[in-house]
């Protein structure tokens, strides 16, 4: 199979992966359990010669999760809207943490690990600081970006922080053991 096929389906899987997780019900108290972050990060590491491929992985991903989304909330089949106010600037974040990828030079336990920390709390902290500057919901005062923040914090912790170090450990461990495989058959180890 040519490169550009595997890494089509390579697309594929990861864009059902994540309408799947963005679909699944998630039990009451668990927020923001999501692959997304991950794969920003994969994105941005992982596909260096052709940058459009790391930014269209979480920003296709995203847009594909909103359409259905939108279908079934016109359908009353889901709660919320898949496309709202304000909705700009999550995609503006999520190509923002392509970069963070980008900053991986070599794939291993300790820069994918930090990028798994750092991604989740740079979308934390500037989401939660454009919904306070932005939405409407708060003073504009320190007490309301307090208030922003807090009420934003259990869709940042634990589950964004420990999906994000799960799904980023799942992708690079899978990579990588494809890559092992390509070097083993190929001798030699290359970034799409």
């Amino acid at each position: 199979m040519e490169k550009k096929s595997k890494v089509m389906i390579c697309f594929g899987l990861l864009i059902t992966l994540a309408v799947v997780m963005r679909l699944i019900p998630m039990p009451a108290g668990i927020y923001g359990v999501t692959p997304m972050y991950a794969m920003a990060i994969f994105g941005g590491a992982i596909f260096k010669k052709d940058k459009k491929y790391a930014f269209l992985l979480p920003l296709l991903s995203f847009f594909i999760c909103d359409v259905l989304i939108q279908l079934l909330y016109k359908m009353g089949a889901w709660t919320t809207p898949g496309f709202y106010d304000g909705q700009l600037l999550n995609y503006v974040l999520f190509a923002l943490l392509t970069f963070i990828g980008f900053g991986i030079k070599k794939p291993g336990l300790l820069s994918v690990g930090l990028a798994s920390l750092i991604a989740p709390t740079v979308f934390f902290l500037l989401s939660n600081l454009g919904v306070w500057a932005f939405a409407g919901f708060y003073p504009m005062t320190t007490a309301g970006l307090k208030a922003c923040y807090i009420a934003g914090f259990p869709f940042y912790f634990p589950f964004s922080l420990l999906s994000t170090l799960v799904f980023s450990a799942v992708l690079f461990g899978a990579y990588e053991l494809y890559q092992s495989k390509s070097r083993t058959a190929a001798g030699s180890f290359e970034h799409v």
